[in-house]
């Protein structure tokens, strides 16, 4: 038998008048007929239960580019975009309680995105190119976020343990074999709590036969832009600052040590290239051992 359009008793058109029927209608106060039930206790869930059990879903576990194909995910997507956005989405202009933040933020702890869902997610952007202006909108937005009081002091005390850079240089690694040998206890990027507050490159503690605490700072050449090679406007690659302002800042620093009672040696790569255990031995510690 065929039937006209919207003239099948299942046809769209008759389901929505059906569910826009008032008898079909949730109102305030109603109370849903599986409220309190399982399938312990309620023969038709349980039915269902051993119905659905062991019935392998197509979907499940698959991306929207594995079911529909990467043309119609893009469109898919779009189109949820679309609906969820402005005054299309169900949330539009409500505002959350200060209690309400709360709740979400303590369900929220301890909530880790599992290993297989990070390879999902990694599998789904690679290869997409963002536009210029969603990156700027990106980085407006995370500037906002990280520009506050309590963001920045979150960022120190995380910076705190953080050890950068990764692997120590070629002139840091020779002065420690230098310390090694002179049998002088040390500590690499300990991190010194002053104004201008940075990871020091080795400190030594007081010690036998070391008098006063001890930063040694191995400068490189490049990074820290020495004055025999580089002129005051010159540009540093690190935030593109000058190297005035580089050389500033590393005297700020110094400056604040020696106020906390630290004896600071600076030393330049290109000086330390040319240095052996005897020179160092001679002329860099022993103002520092009794």
């Amino acid at each position: 038998m065929k039937y006209k359009i919207g003239k099948h008793p299942n046809s769209r058109k008759n389901q929505f008048k059906k569910r826009d029927h008032p008898k079909h209608e949730f109102k305030k106060g109603h109370i849903c007929w599986n409220k309190g039930l399982n399938k312990s206790n309620d023969k038709r869930i349980n039915e269902m239960s051993l119905k659905m059990k062991g019935r392998p879903s197509k979907r499940k576990s698959k991306t929207y580019e594995e079911i529909f194909g990467k043309e119609k995910s893009e469109e898919i997507r779009k189109n949820k975009s679309f609906n969820c956005s402005g005054k299309r989405n169900h949330r539009y202009g409500l505002k959350v309680s200060e209690e309400t933040r709360i709740k979400m933020k303590q369900s929220a702890k301890g909530h880790f995105v599992s290993k297989n869902t990070r390879l999902k997610i990694g599998k789904a952007n690679k290869g997409k190119i963002k536009s210029k202006e969603n990156i700027e909108t990106m980085r407006k937005r995370m500037k906002k976020i990280w520009n506050t009081p309590a963001k920045k002091d979150f960022a120190r005390e995380r910076r705190k343990k953080q050890i950068f850079p990764l692997k120590d240089t070629k002139i840091e690694l020779k002065i420690q074999d230098f310390l090694t040998g002179l049998k002088i206890e040390f500590i690499t990027h300990k991190y010194m709590n002053i104004k201008h507050a940075y990871q020091c490159d080795i400190f030594i503690p007081i010690q036998k036969g070391i008098i006063q605490k001890t930063i040694i700072e191995c400068d490189g050449d490049f990074y820290h832009m020495n004055p025999n090679k580089f002129s005051p406007e010159d540009k540093c690659f690190v935030k593109g600052i000058t190297a005035k302002e580089k050389w500033k800042l590393d005297d700020n620093r110094t400056k604040e040590l020696i106020e906390n009672g630290f004896r600071v040696i600076r030393l330049w790569g290109s000086e330390i290239n040319k240095m052996n255990l005897e020179y160092f031995k001679n002329n860099i510690i022993t103002t520092t051992v009794e």
